[in-house]
């Protein structure tokens, strides 16, 4: 598994991709091409930047990458490294047990719960500091490749 970085053009068809699989309405992010091969098999998107703060989303039909060493890395350079963000904040529902569970895994703390916030119901609240990380002697790391998808 690998993540890629898209041009403009690519990140607003990724963008597309997510949206149709989470919902949502057009929020201006920075995607990321969770690639298996040449296989599209998720997308990360980071959006909502209010530094020191940004949230993030995303949608995988294969979690393995989350247990990438390199992957994650490469994920979390992006608002810790380029932007300098304190925090990432995901917001998980309440039902999605295996995001919830990933999420955990990353090394994010989850702080509560928004009521009935979602479409299914009550949302999660997930938030990760740089210390956090699972991966922490990598989390200071910068990503080794920056390819077009």
């Amino acid at each position: 598994m690998k993540l890629i970085v898209p041009s403009q053009e690519q990140n607003e068809l990724l963008l597309a991709w997510l949206q149709k699989r989470l919902g949502g309405g057009d929020v201006p992010c920075q995607c990321f091409a969770i690639m298996d091969g040449k296989r599209l098999v998720g997308v990360l998107s980071y959006f909502n930047y209010r530094w020191p703060n940004i949230e993030c989303a995303f949608y995988c039909e294969d979690y393995r990458w989350a247990l990438n060493r390199d992957g994650i890395v490469e994920a979390f350079s992006y608002p810790f490294i380029q932007l300098k963000c304190n925090r990432v904040t995901a917001l998980v529902e309440r039902k999605n047990k295996i995001a919830r569970k990933m999420v955990q895994r990353l090394g994010f703390k989850e702080e509560g719960m928004l009521r009935k916030a979602g479409p299914k119901g009550d949302i999660f609240v997930y938030g990760l500091l740089p210390e956090d990380l699972k991966l922490r002697k990598y989390r200071h790391e910068k990503p080794k490749s920056t390819a077009s998808a």
